[in-house]
């Protein structure tokens, strides 16, 4: 059965709103004034088309009214919960706002994709992807981040961090964005793509965005056909051996990295000293913000599983002396774990409720085939309003959706 007919599923008139939602989407904090940054921009953009909608809908269809349902039953339960366990701040509030708005995000990225051509779509994500992969050459060959030339940028970006103000957050985009072509159905794109992105992810150190875009490119192959699987396995004969020759040392301080983490997570006499010593950096900083979330995870009731300990509760504290001291509220670094602790399995319940109504089944096959995509996630600080993790979640429903429909077609 094809999904029910919705004003979800009509194209929009305006589509030049789209477009500009999805250049919002692509240049990240780089569209900044001052303190006033691109997030804070898209909020604004996406708070007026909003606006604009509610003046001219009379009324909403049945899917449009399951997702309000569902966002009000699931807020509201939240809501009570966190409130009889007395964890309502304002900064519960401010975090609450954040998935509210990324849910918008989502939503608007859905209808994005039904409006925009698919050619249209491609220019914006595959010009983004050059520019921002020559931005970062440039940055690389220079030792300069150029947007630190930009006097309204407002805050200090590192080198080879491109449009994203981080190394980490910058690859873990590309990397989105480029599997979002592979299921938009330009896949040789994403396979050309592929390669300067594992490079570039190695050179900047993006230690977990290279293992994601690997395993990304293999699990896609294995999927692929028997012609397809040998012409891949073919090329990493003649591929693998120049990418550990030319990348030697970065391919060993990854492996290093590995198990440096792995030595402080069992070693947690370790890792306090070097917490208490105010020396801290990057590893340890991860090792120590999973141990402390763990640490709250080991104490949780079954009210806690089911609905979490509240909305932006995680205060990761430690001394970092190259930072100017005590820090607060760092953030937590592992994106799934983090969200677990804040809402529980209530927020995937949420999720796989909305993909469910909007793609007309459960987006599980998409999900298990961008596995690796998914898990770059955890390499940036926190993906709570990440904005292109919203747009992917949406790309992985539209192809579930198209997929669904394609299926009913050649049944009858």
């Amino acid at each position: 059965m094809t999904t029910t007919v919705s004003n979800i599923y009509l194209k929009s008139s305006h589509a030049w709103r789209f477009v500009v939602f999805m250049v919002f989407l692509v240049v990240g904090p780089s569209l900044a004034l001052l303190q006033l940054k691109g997030f804070h921009l898209s909020v604004f953009f996406l708070a007026l088309v909003g606006f604009l909608y509610l003046i001219k809908t009379k009324s909403l269809d049945i899917k449009q009214a399951q997702l309000c349902m569902v966002y009000s039953v699931f807020i509201g339960s939240w809501f009570v919960v966190h409130a009889y366990l007395g964890v309502i701040s304002t900064r519960y509030i401010t975090y609450l706002f954040y998935f509210t708005f990324t849910l918008a995000v989502f939503y608007f990225s859905f209808r994005a994709l039904i409006t925009l051509e698919k050619e249209t779509l491609f220019k914006i994500i595959q010009t983004f992807i050059y520019v921002d992969l020559f931005i970062v050459m440039l940055e690389v060959i220079a030792n300069q981040a150029i947007f630190n030339f930009y006097p309204l940028v407002g805050s200090e970006y590192q080198v080879g961090s491109a449009f994203w103000s981080n190394m980490n957050t910058n690859a873990t985009a590309l990397i989105l964005f480029n599997t979002s072509l592979y299921f938009l159905n330009f896949k040789r794109a994403f396979y050309v793509n592929t390669i300067p992105l594992m490079v570039l992810s190695l050179v900047v150190d993006a230690k977990l965005c290279f293992i994601a875009a690997t395993a990304q490119i293999v699990l896609t192959q294995m999927l692929a056909s028997g012609l397809a699987r040998v012409i891949f396995i073919t090329s990493l004969a003649v591929v693998i051996p120049i990418i550990v020759i030319v990348f030697q040392q970065q391919l060993n301080y990854v492996i290093y990295t590995f198990y440096q983490a792995l030595d402080f997570l069992s070693n947690t006499e370790a890792l306090e000293a070097i917490v208490s010593s105010g020396n801290m950096f990057s590893v340890a900083i991860r090792a120590f913000a999973l141990s402390e979330m763990l640490n709250l995870v080991s104490e949780f009731s079954i009210l806690n599983w089911v609905f979490g300990i509240g909305f932006g509760n995680i205060n990761i504290s430690f001394v970092n002396n190259e930072w100017g001291g005590l820090i607060e509220y760092f953030a937590p670094h592992l994106f799934y774990l983090e969200m677990t602790i804040y809402a529980g399995i209530n927020y995937y319940i949420f999720y796989f409720l909305v993909m469910k109504i909007i793609g007309g089944r459960l987006a599980w096959r998409s999900m298990l085939i961008a596995c690796p995509t998914l898990g770059s996630v955890i390499a940036i600080s926190s993906a709570v309003y990440f904005l292109p993790l919203y747009f992917f979640l949406a790309v992985l429903v539209y192809w579930e959706y198209q997929q669904l429909n394609k299926e009913t077609l050649n049944a009858k």
